[in-house]
């Protein structure tokens, strides 16, 4: 047994020792409830390519929700993405000369090698702790072998992914044989007499075709197959098209035998295939990586024997128990292979490289898993309950009972955590982990109960059974995730209940442990009946902070602070995190006691002290990125890395006096504040006016300033109409406090319902004018903001097409619900002055549509308008359109301007100031010129014409 410093250090955890040391005192202590952050996933590099079933994305393309797959092929969902991270950095190079980029604390699900070449257990290691382990083995003669250096660490390689039953235009088999033998301008396949009576009994062997003059081999040429070709694209371009990259296993099976009885041959069990594009080789790899085979790609030199050329080729080496050819004469040279390292993909060596942007996601697989390159690697993703687990192992061996929500996570997590964890820090040999049925090591069959000596056992069971909640009679009962829990089992009742009663025998000890979810939650229910202690900051007045995330101020996005309430002291993140931590005294001074008088101690960890590996900036980078995703990842957010319990916003609500109190600030349109970086405006289009808001933006678009709220009538009469009033709007200005002129740069108009083709031609026109239409999301779908951009043509004498911008307005006003939620609690994000427009009405207009049931609701007809609400959502669109889309191409003209204005105006001051150093200098008789002070440019602001967005 290895000491107990070993295996309880709380460096990285701190919150969790008191509770671990709770575990002792089973005579004053019934139960310990946990509500802590959600286990969280590591990151990888943004160009790093996943697997979907529609294709590679990248990491920072990837959103929540998307599919992707995991260690066992199956499909699994993104439930969690942060935002950019700019951690350590390492290259993990496999033995296949395929690597991945990762982050320090990505974990992967990998096995370590020992020094006689004996295979450990698969385990869950960070980089770093591989990096450290590969790093010490180094030099040493013993992991060497053959002059090469072994191997630390492996990782299994996946089982074939699912993919799609697609319909596919060209069957997967004749597209394969083209791919290998056929002409690159037309559909023929060439190969000898016998290997095409094969390999296509129906088609007919020509020997001469009029397409290709010089054709004398013999060959097949499919009907159909030259325009299907023509359709996909192939024609003197062969690749693999991505819908059968993506197809199902079977249709990807026969593709990979046409490519084989073509190109491939085999030799003593290992099959190769050869191929001089570049394209289709790393297309062939993907294909082989899909069906789980490792394959080795190495450059090989080939000679044409009738002209002597000698040309660069790739070579595809790999060795499967799939039958991968269907002509016989190379069938039956294919032989089961039994080398292991097929199965396997070592990591050769892990070195660091330059930070880059990077992204971590959560998936909703039991194991944890997913597949990450085009190499389809396992890597993990996102320790409570097992310190727990260890502390009985170490102090009081007795019969536990480990509950998981589903009987799969329990199986997942007995193979890749429980099982490493019992050997290799609780010292118990594998053979003694084994079941009391002595049966041998599968996973499978004894991951559910295993022996810890002493005659005790440790079960895992599942929730949604009621056998594994009614089975042997336990002293310990850990419970995990309980907030994820049915209600009641079918004809058993609840689960709890069921599982409290296998300790009525024992005086026993039981843990909840679960990431909080909604008010009424299971979790928050027990841990109001405990002790109610929460981790916290100790300020130096003596006083105790918990540091919730709702008591940081932004007031300075670039350094955060949290205040005392006691004593008054502002603290940075950095101070915050270098007091001394412990948990506040109980709030609750009657907690639930049991028969025998013990207590319910329960703890509660907020992420915003204990995640130490994420900034409170990180954290609101990531609750941004949620608001725009939607309400359900906004929940994610909340719940999983802040550890606190969701309100959803059918029971928030914003008061229209404090809304008003909280965001008056003192400006007007033409003296606007110098944080407003630009103007957008959002208008709502009527059949006799125009409902417009021109808002002004921050750099990073996440504060506005309301600039101008008014209705503009137009003459339905009169020729110009409802032209005038927009090229009105388009050529008024506004003015910044430092005297720069600021004009509209985006405006998004309503084109659904009023005026449709005359707000189309009026976009057709504009360069700062974009026609929009807002779709509301279902209740089960959240759109982004930005949806979708097509085309739409017009109508009448006008001929020509404009683009279509389609919104996603519920986003919208989830982002500005949320906005006006922080407003009126303390971190203002949004500011109105006193005038233009902003009064009473236009308040109850923007708070007029309610949430309910995950659904807005618009007003009744004749009640308080909502247009105020529809033009800040379009305001808003247009301002996020303009960050994402116009200034990174850099199509804005005005913008360009000021930025030149500014950089001009700095160099004069830094001049003006070298000059008044140089005179304040002592004079030493010398004579010295003073240089004039560089007067900027008057900056041109007369354009008319600007360029297209």
């Amino acid at each position: 047994m290895k000491t107990t410093a070993s295996m309880f250090s709380f460096e990285q955890s701190p919150y969790f020792e008191l509770p671990n040391q709770v575990m002792g005192d089973l005579a004053g202590t019934a139960c310990v409830v946990l509500k802590v952050p959600s286990q969280t996933g590591k990151d990888l590099a943004w160009y790093t390519e996943l697997p979907t079933p529609n294709g590679f994305v990248t990491m920072r393309d990837l959103r929540v929700g998307d599919v992707l797959y995991s260690m066992d092929g199956s499909k699994t969902r993104v439930t969690f993405k942060t935002g950019a991270q700019y951690n350590p950095m390492f290259r993990v190079h496999f033995d296949d000369g395929t690597y991945l980029d990762a982050g320090e604390d990505h974990r992967w699900l990998a096995v370590q090698m020992n020094s006689s070449y004996g295979r450990g257990d698969e385990a869950v290691y960070t980089t770093r702790e591989m990096f450290s382990a590969m790093e010490s083995k180094r030099g040493k003669r013993s992991w060497f072998c053959r002059g090469k250096a072994r191997s630390v660490f492996s990782i299994r390689v996946p089982e074939a992914v699912e993919g799609v039953d697609a319909e596919l235009p060209i069957e997967p088999y004749v597209l394969g044989a083209w791919l290998g033998d056929g002409h690159s301008h037309c559909g023929i396949v060439y190969k000898s007499i016998s290997d095409l009576a094969e390999m296509f009994p129906d088609e007919p062997i020509l020997r001469f075709d009029s397409e290709v003059d010089s054709s004398r081999c013999p060959h097949v040429k499919p009907r159909g197959l030259t325009s299907s070709l023509r359709a996909l694209n192939l024609l003197q371009n062969k690749h693999i098209p991505s819908a059968y990259l993506n197809a199902s296993k079977s249709q990807r099976i026969e593709l990979l035998r046409g490519l084989m009885d073509t190109d491939g041959t085999v030799s003593k069990g290992r099959v190769t295939w050869t191929q001089k594009s570049q394209r289709l080789t790393s297309d062939v790899c993907a294909l082989l990586c899909s069906l789980g085979i490792k394959c080795h790609v190495r450059s090989v030199k080939k000679s044409i024997r009738s002209s002597g050329f000698v040309g660069e080729y790739s070579e595809i080496g790999f060795c499967t128990d799939l039958q991968v050819f269907r002509l016989e004469r190379k069938r039956c040279k294919q032989t089961p292979t039994r080398r292991i390292d097929c199965h396997w993909r070592y990591i050769r060596r892990i070195e660091p490289i330059p930070t880059v942007e990077s992204y971590c996601i959560q998936v909703d697989h039991p194991s944890h898993t997913f597949l990450a390159g085009r190499q389809y690697c396992v890597t993990h993703n996102t320790e409570t309950l097992i310190n727990m687990l260890g502390w009985i192992v170490e102090y009081d061996r007795a019969n536990t009972l480990l509950i998981m929500d589903t009987k799969t996570s329990g199986i997942a997590l007995s193979k890749n955590r429980i099982r490493p964890f019992l050997r290799d820090v609780c010292g118990l040999d594998y053979s003694k982990t084994a079941s009391s049925k002595g049966k041998d090591n599968d996973h499978s069959m004894n991951a559910v109960d295993l022996g810890i000596g002493r005659g005790a056992n440790v079960k895992i069971g599942s929730s949604r059974c009621a056998g594994d909640l009614c089975s042997t009679p336990v002293k310990y009962l850990l419970m995990d995730e309980l907030d994820r829990w049915q209600q009641e089992i079918r004809g058993e009742g609840d689960p709890i209940s069921l599982a409290f009663q296998r300790q009525l025998r024992f005086r026993g000890m039981t843990v909840m442990c679960s990431t909080p979810t909604l008010e009424d939650g299971r979790i928050n229910k027990y841990f109001k009946q405990g002790t109610c202690e929460t981790w916290c900051a100790v300020c130096k007045c003596g006083a105790f902070m918990p540091c919730r995330w709702a008591d940081i101020d932004w007031s300075d996005p670039s350094e955060p602070t949290i205040a005392c309430k006691e004593c008054g002291q502002v603290y940075t993140e950095t101070d915050i995190k270098g007091l001394d931590h412990e948990y506040s005294p109980p709030a609750n001074a009657e907690p639930f006691k049991d028969n025998f008088g013990r207590i319910w101690r329960s703890f509660e960890v907020f992420g915003t002290l204990c995640h130490s590996f994420y900034s409170w900036k990180s954290l609101r980078d990531y609750e941004i990125q949620a608001l725009k995703t939607g309400e359900a990842s906004y929940q994610s957010f909340v719940n999983t890395r802040l550890a606190e319990i969701y309100k959803p916003r059918d029971e928030l609500s914003v008061e229209l006096p404090a809304l008003m109190r909280e965001c008056r600030d003192d400006y007007s349109p033409y003296d606007l504040p110098v944080e407003v970086d630009f103007l957008c405006a959002g208008i709502d289009t009527h059949d006799n006016c125009l409902f417009v808001e021109v808002v002004g933006f921050s750099k990073d678009g996440r504060e506005h300033w309301g600039v101008e709220y008014f209705v503009a009538p137009y003459d339905l009469q009169a020729p110009g109409g409802i032209r005038d009033c927009l090229e009105m709007l388009a050529t008024k200005a506004y003015a910044r406090v430092d005297g720069v002129e600021m004009k509209i740069a985006l405006s998004f108009i309503d084109s659904g319902g009023h005026r449709t083709n005359e707000v189309y031609t009026m976009a057709a026109r504009s360069s700062r004018m974009m026609a929009i239409k807002g779709i509301a999301s279902s209740r089960d779908k959240q759109d982004p903001l930005i949806r979708k951009l097509s085309k739409v043509s017009l109508n009448g004498n006008v001929k020509g097409k404009t683009h279509l911008l389609v919104l996603g307005v519920n986003a919208g006003k989830d982002a500005l619900f949320d906005m006006e939620v922080r407003t009126i609690t303390g971190d203002r994000c949004l500011h109105y002055w006193a005038g233009g427009g902003y009064d009473k009405t236009y308040f109850a207009g923007l708070l007029s549509e309610k949430k309910v049931g995950g659904k807005w609701i618009a007003p009744q007809r004749g009640s308080t308008p909502n247009e105020p609400l529809d033009c800040r959502v379009y305001a808003m669109a247009a301002a996020e359109y303009y960050l994402t889309k116009i200034i990174p191409r850099g199509l804005d003209p005005d913008y360009r301007r000021r930025n030149m204005a500014k950089k001009v105006s700095k160099k004069a001051e830094k001049e003006q100031e070298q000059i008044v150093i140089e005179e304040q200098k002592p004079y030493n008789g010398e004579e010295r010129e003073v240089e004039a002070p560089c007067t900027p440019k008057p900056v041109d602001n007369s354009a008319s014409k600007y360029e297209q967005f």
